[in-house]
């Protein structure tokens, strides 16, 4: 839409010449209250009809096609059918506009393409609705809904008899309908800018200036609700249509506003948890050195002196096994060994086996091929032997050409004995060309036994070429030309000549289509010879055919069979001599190709099989030496076992030290009664030192444990042992604690003031979204700042937005985002609650919802230089919405598009004469149309507003009406014009007696 100021506009409305999209006609067939409505839409005009009889119910239609929806679940997301008291569900919108299988809305529109319709219908879907557009005006399409002829209800038509919904859809189709049955064809077809190149452009309804995203989908829809609702629009549909506005310009220059909030709560958390930490170590200092010191002194001392005297025991009790250990370790390791290549070898040999077998097959399959190969060089070389006589060469190509034609005669004998009446055609067909061919047998015989040359013979060299040369068939005769006939060919022959390109020249000019063809007279007589070879041929071709078609006309039906089995095998074996020879040279290439292969792989066979041989032997013996190796490391094992007896004696003090038996490096000589002595002393030791220093250093770590310090696990305190990994792990952790706990604390104080940096630096997005809410709402009231309404001398708007999204704001800005300290719990608890209520999930998340931050837009009027916020009339508030709404829509069209949009004003009786006015002017002047619904056609609305449809006058009175689907209005409004021509036209007329009768009457 383009808006323009007063000095280029006039009372005809905008001078704008740009491209205009405009909705012309709203069709209702038995949806809502309408049996057939037709409502045009291109003209300001009064809707007159009791309330709630579904007056602007039905332009709420218009929803169903600005909107890429299919189906009407989810209803009061998608569209928003309401009355004053409630929303309307899906199934109740789906059964009031399509309550039958004959419900269709239809909306005519137009683009610079020209005008067209939009078909919607019932669908399969549940709750689902077709849409089916057509390049045709309604006009083309109205006889499938509407039959004005028909004299039925009072004669103002009836549908017709044979409306039916899929005969409709096909006849639709055939004019070029096409569906649109999908949210993305939808919105490629309604919003993208008609494009003469483009045919799927050219139902567009509302060209956009960007793609149809979820935010312009949103946007659009609070449009429409702004301009169904232009009265109260500012308590609700307005607040909700600049908001998506907002946030699809926000969208479309991909600055995306959010919080994370989670981040912030998790980042809160974390840090408050290392506070936590960070005093528990503070407080448990005196208990950490208690830990510290039993530990690494006392327990470290105590324990040395344990393990060291143990370990000498073991070593002193190690030195008497050290005769077996050595020959236990050599034979294992030597059984290993043979192992080891036992199993190489045996994987070696398995790994021939497999290429051997693999390549055995291989042998087998290209043995076949060169095999099959050979064959069918065979085959072809002797069917080329065989038939080179009658193809009359050698050559493959001609041979072939030969066994084609006798292959087609065969084919032709075999369709001709298939059926009785072809056989029979054929058997006379070949007894009468029997005497023919006789007969050229004798003719071709007898010119061979009178061993005469060619008439072509008697004449000189040059005469004779010539004459071949013009006629083959001279050389074909026998006659013996006299002297005088020769004598009168020489000057003749003698006006020909031949040029060095072989060509014949007559008296110097070269004759076309001629070739010079030398007479050779052998060649003539091999000629005739071979011509009685070929009639010989034919008439024992002839004579075989005739026997066949006897035998197929008079023998039974097995013999019948029997013959057309014959002439199949002999069909397939031409065939097959037909492709042996047409593959002749790439069967010999390939023959050429696989016999040396096959060759090399016999050799490579007798080679692996002479490993394989090897290995096998190597197998054999390796085996053998494994099992001599296995009985060695037996017979030392049970050696060895009879010595364990001597380690009894220290097995309970390794079970109450739990030391590992690693012997020391140097060791003292001990008899093994000084071993026992020595491990009763390091048992007592053990009892009467070591356990209480281990328990005091237990009692300090489970202490230490249970306060949860380095973030250890409780239940460790109750299966804690002072000599595990697990404990000396968990005391470098508590080591670490403790001992970095000063520059732990520097890092938390770092730590808490990025935080509230980030924090801060996150709740400032609500300060750029808040920016973006004022910066919009300056243009708007620039663009205001040049219309004149009414009695005002200027309007502008407020836009309102949530006290919790200011009062974050300002929250953050009184504590600082420098401090080192976190915020308050209050602060958090608030945050949170904002961002429960206020912040979208899904793919959205962290995006602020728009339409619940902008929570109203109130009017500031200017009248004689004063402000004023009380409400204005209806009017005056219309008036001001009417402009707005052609602002916002000026956001989302292109900027030379002219979007045409009817607006309504619901009981317009209750606006005064100068307000109405006034509010067609501005309606009008910002390319909308006015539409008005009142339930009686006053004096003011038929002066202002001129045009009037009263929509229920007519009801249906014939048939069976499909629910409440009654009133019948077929366009043909009424107007104070059409009142103002009656009364001139009765004013005018001559009296006369009818006239006065009627009078008196």
């Amino acid at each position: 839409m383009q808006l323009l100021d007063d000095s280029l506009t006039g009372p005809e409305g905008s001078l704008f010449d740009g491209d205009r999209y405009e909705v012309l006609r709203l069709i209702m067939v038995n949806s809502g209250s309408s049996a057939y409505v037709e409502l045009p839409l291109d003209q300001t005009a009064a809707l007159l009809g009791s309330n709630n009889q579904g007056k602007t119910s039905g332009l709420h239609t218009l929803k169903l096609f600005l909107l890429p929806e299919v189906n009407f679940r989810n209803c009061e997301n998608k569209f928003g059918f309401a009355s004053k008291d409630r929303e309307y569900t899906g199934l109740e919108s789906y059964r009031y506009y399509f309550p039958s299988a004959s419900s269709f809305i239809i909306l005519e529109a137009s683009n610079p393409r020209g005008e067209f319709c939009i078909v919607l219908y019932q669908s399969n879907q549940e709750l689902g609705y077709n849409r089916l557009a057509v390049p045709r005006p309604y006009e083309h399409i109205k006889h499938l809904f509407w039959d004005e002829n028909s004299g039925a209800n009072q004669g103002v038509g009836s549908h017709p008899s044979d409306m039916d919904l899929s005969a409709i859809t096909s006849r639709l189709k055939k004019l070029g309908g096409r569906t649109l049955n999908d949210v993305a064809s939808i919105r490629e077809a309604l919003y993208t800018r008609v494009d003469p190149s483009d045919d799927d452009t050219r139902f567009c309804l509302m060209p956009l200036v960007q793609s149809p995203s979820q935010h312009m989908m949103r946007s659009i829809k609070a449009l429409l609700q702004l301009s169904f609702d232009i009265k109260g629009a500012d308590h609700k549909n307005l607040p909700q249509a600049i908001a998506n506005i907002i946030d699809a310009d926000l969208s479309s220059q991909k600055e995306t506003i959010s919080i994370d909030f989670r981040r912030i709560q998790d980042d809160r958390e974390r840090l408050s948890q290392n506070q936590r930490e960070i005093r528990a170590i503070r407080d448990h200092m005196d208990d950490w050195n208690s830990l510290r010191k039993n530990y690494q002194v006392s327990y470290q001392e105590q324990s040395l002196a344990l393990r060291n005297g143990y370990q000498s025991l073991l070593a002193a009790l190690a030195q008497h096994s050290d005769s077996i250990d050595p020959q236990l370790s050599d034979a294992r390791a030597e059984h290993e060994s043979i192992q080891s290549r036992f199993k190489d070898v045996n994987g070696q040999l398995d790994s021939i086996r497999s290429q051997f077998d693999e390549a055995k097959g291989i042998y087998g399959n290209l043995s076949k091929d060169v095999s099959d190969l050979g064959e069918a060089i065979a085959l072809a070389n002797d069917v080329v032997e065989r038939e080179a006589p009658a193809a009359g060469s050698s050559d493959p190509d001609r041979v072939q050409a030969w066994l084609k034609e006798c292959l087609q005669e065969v084919q032709q004998e075999l369709i001709e004995i298939q059926n009785l009446e072809q056989t029979q055609n054929a058997l006379q067909r070949e007894l009468s060309r029997k005497p023919q061919i006789q007969q050229d047998i004798a003719r071709a015989t007898a010119v061979l036994q009178q061993q005469k040359g060619s008439t072509l013979s008697y004449l000189d060299k040059h005469s004779a070429l010539v004459l071949n040369s013009l006629n083959g068939g001279f050389c074909e005769m026998v006659t013996v030309p006299s002297d005088e006939q020769k004598a009168a060919l020489q000057p003749f022959t003698q006006l020909f000549t031949v040029n060095e390109q072989g060509r014949l020249l007559f008296c110097g000019e070269p004759m076309p289509r001629t070739q010079v063809v030398p007479f050779d007279a052998l060649a003539v007589k091999e000629a005739h010879t071979a011509r009685l070879h070929k009639l010989e041929d034919d008439l024992q071709n002839c004579e075989r055919r005739i026997e066949e078609y006897r035998r197929a006309l008079t023998g039974s039906d097995e013999q019948r069979k029997e013959s057309l089995k014959e002439k199949q095998t002999e069909i397939g074996e031409i065939n097959r001599e037909i492709e042996v020879i047409s593959g002749l040279a790439y069967t010999s290439n390939r023959y050429a190709q696989k016999k040396p292969e096959l060759e090399a792989l016999a050799l490579y066979l007798e080679e692996q099989g002479s490993c394989k041989q090897t290995l096998t032997e190597q197998l054999q013996q390796l085996k053998a030496d494994r099992e001599n190796s296995r009985e060695l490391v037996h017979s030392l094992e049970i050696q060895k076992k009879s010595l364990q007896g001597a380690s009894e004696s220290l097995d309970t003090l390794q079970k109450l030290t739990g030391f590992q038996q690693i012997p020391a490096a140097n060791t003292e000589a001990y008899s093994p009664q000084e071993i026992a002595l020595k491990a009763n002393e390091l048992i007592r030791l053990y009892h009467n030192e070591f356990v209480p220093t281990r328990e005091r250093c237990i009692a300090k770590f489970q202490l230490l444990i249970s306060e949860g310090i380095a973030g250890l696990d409780p239940q460790m305190a109750f299966r804690v042992d002072l000599k595990g990994k697990e404990f000396d792990d968990a005391y470098q952790k508590l080591k670490a604690e403790f001992e970095n706990i000063d520059s732990r604390e520097r890092d938390h104080r770092s730590q808490v003031q990025n935080h509230n940096h980030d924090t801060g630096r996150q709740i400032s997005l609500l300060d750029k979204m808040d920016l973006a809410i004022r910066n919009f709402q300056d243009r708007i009231n620039g663009e205001l700042s040049h219309i004149r309404i009414s009695n005002l001398t200027g309007v502008r708007v407020e836009i309102g937005t949530l006290d919790s999204f200011n009062t974050l704001r300002h929250e953050l800005k009184d504590h600082g985002t420098e401090s080192d300290r976190l915020m308050k719990e209050s602060f958090y608890n608030r945050l949170q609650d904002f961002c429960e209520k206020y912040l979208m999930t899904g793919h959205n998340a962290g995006r602020l919802d728009l339409e619940r931050i902008v929570k109203s837009v109130k009017f500031i009027y200017q009248i004689n230089g004063r402000d004023e916020v009380t409400p204005q009339s209806n009017g005056t508030s219309s008036m001001v919405n009417a402009v707005l709404l052609s602002i916002l829509m000026h956001k989302l069209v292109p900027e030379d598009v002219v979007f045409a949009l009817p607006v309504i004003f619901d009981e317009v009786g209750s606006l005064d004469d100068s307000n109405l006015a006034e509010l067609r002017r501005i309606v009008e002047e910002h390319n909308f149309q006015l539409l008005v619904a009142n339930p009686t056609n006053q004096g003011n609305i038929a002066q202002h507003i001129g045009v009037w449809h009263d929509l229920f006058l007519h009801q249906v009175t014939e048939g069976s009406p499909i629910g409440k689907c009654l009133a019948i209005y077929t366009g043909s409004s009424e107007s104070l014009k059409d009142i103002v021509d009656t009364v001139e036209l009765a004013v005018n007329e001559p009296e006369t007696e009818d006239s006065d009768l009627e009078a008196e009457a």
